[in-house]
């Protein structure tokens, strides 16, 4: 049985905080597998680029090759 994969978007620092345990519950789950989307101020140098943050975070891979929107760099997806 394959894992259910669950999707986070997050836009925002405060909004990653709060879902920050939610997504460290899904990881830790043997039956469901996290997709986070990272897009707005985590894109954004004005507000640091938190997305390198997230990434530097470990545990999620990049990819935004499958995504048509990534030469505009609207988002980030980020595997499990």
């Amino acid at each position: 049985m394959q894992p259910e994969r669950i999707c986070v978007v997050t836009g925002t620092r405060t909004e990653y905080g709060l879902l920050r345990w939610v997504m460290e519950g899904i990881r830790q789950s043997p039956v469901l597998d996290l997709q986070l989307i990272a897009t707005g101020m985590h894109l954004s140098p004005e507000f640091g680029l938190t997305v390198r943050n997230i990434e530097a975070g470990g545990s999620h891979d990049r990819s935004d090759s499958n995504c048509p929107s990534a030469r505009r760099r609207s988002h980030r997806v980020c595997n499990r």
